[in-house]
């Protein structure tokens, strides 16, 4: 139960904190909290997207279920200071489901999806034009997924795999964003429900099911 209750307010609070800097940049700028959703993607997305964010899900789980399991990338997965080390240590239980579906679906790929799509893809897309502002937030959004991958206590990333990770991780967020920009007119839902779905998969993968 404190498990669960921890899981749960630590999700909601990196929700705020990630929404925080959109939220402000644009009170700052428009004097108003009104349209604010719309701003960072929070929007019905077009029936044309489920197609390619259904490819996408296809395309994406088994590849992150491989690179996982790659030598070195599997030992820097399940590391202490990761997600998936967290919930591999706790073993499967239905807390443990809870806090693996809390935080696939909210702490991070709401979070994520709102910042890096919703609000830093969105303002460079504007700035620099699409082919030049999707390749730049993908590339943040892979630098911050390497450095996940060494925290703290866990395995490190071996240097000849920081490449390959970062390549993997930027080429998703690349995706992720086009699914936003070009088939999700504008929304983030699209890429928030490939996001939520692959997380769940390869976590429930990695951290209950392999050995």
């Amino acid at each position: 139960m404190i498990r669960t209750l921890s899981a749960t307010l630590s999700a909601v609070l990196q929700v705020l904190v990630f929404a925080a800097p959109p939220f402000l940049v644009y009170v700052f700028t428009r004097r108003t909290a009104r349209g604010f959703l719309a701003y960072v993607g929070l929007v019905k997305p077009e029936k044309r997207s489920r197609r390619p964010a259904a490819v996408l899900v296809v395309a994406v789980v088994p590849l992150l279920l491989l690179v996982s399991y790659l030598p070195g990338l599997r030992e820097a997965a399940i590391g202490p200071g990761t997600v998936t080390g967290r919930l591999r240590t706790m073993g499967p239980s239905l807390d443990t489901i809870y806090i693996l579906l809390v935080g696939a679906w909210v702490q991070t790929s709401l979070s994520e999806e709102l910042l890096f799509r919703g609000f830093i893809g969105r303002r460079l897309v504007v700035w620099w034009g699409f082919a030049w502002g999707n390749v730049l937030q993908a590339m943040l959004f892979g630098l911050v997924h390497v450095v996940l991958l060494t925290p703290a206590g866990s395995a490190a990333l071996r240097p000849a795999l920081v490449l390959p990770a970062f390549a993997i991780s930027a080429a998703y967020g690349w995706a992720l964003g086009y699914l936003k920009e070009r088939a999700g007119n504008g929304s983030v839902l699209p890429c928030w429900w490939v996001h939520g779905l692959a997380n769940t998969i390869s976590w429930t993968v990695i951290a209950l099911v392999g050995g």
